[in-house]
């Protein structure tokens, strides 16, 4: 269903976020935008780091400039990942693409920087997107951005848990 992990690759935040409360509506824009690029960094070294551990023979190839590192062996691309807002906000239904021996995995990051188990939003987009990609779209939910603490839950293929049952979905809104 979802994995809850802290990461050990946490190193000092550019920014923290301690000062803010957990009741993010109030939140500035500047905030929200904030604590998002924490929560897609985070993310993006935490996948680096799930597929080093996948691929420990891989060598690594970093392309910092460009928001993307590939891992290869024998010179064979095997893995790679690319953060699409690492310099702007694209405005995509997912914020990094993660291929992974060839099948594409389509990441969308929601951080806040409470550490308690609170809703988060889906655009219009990003829940048409979740639901045509389904076992390839993943929701990586991150707690306490900008903390010592922080930590992420990695929900794989969320329409089939909300299908089941497995999670829900709250204050849905319909249009006729």
């Amino acid at each position: 269903m979802t994995q809850e992990r802290k990461s050990s690759l946490y190193t000092q935040p550019t920014k923290s976020f301690e000062h803010i409360s957990s009741h993010t509506k109030s939140l500035s824009e500047e905030d929200r935008k904030a604590i998002g690029y924490w929560g897609e960094k985070y993310v993006f070294r935490c996948i680096k780091d799930e597929l080093r551990k996948k691929y420990p023979d891989a060598n690594l190839n970093e392309m910092e400039d460009e928001g993307r590192f590939e891992l290869r062996k024998d010179n064979i691309l095997i893995a790679e990942a690319i953060w699409l807002n690492k310099d702007c906000e694209r405005g995509e239904p997912y914020d990094i693409i993660v291929i992974d021996n060839g099948k594409e995995y389509f990441i969308e990051v929601k951080t806040t920087a409470s550490h308690s188990k609170e809703t988060f939003t889906l655009s219009e987009r990003e829940w048409a997107f979740m639901k045509e990609k389904g076992d390839s779209y993943i929701i990586y939910r991150v707690y306490g951005a900008g903390t010592h603490n922080s930590s992420v839950v990695k929900i794989a293929n969320p329409i089939k848990l909300i299908y089941e049952g497995k999670i829900k979905v709250k204050d849905a809104k319909i249009e006729i």
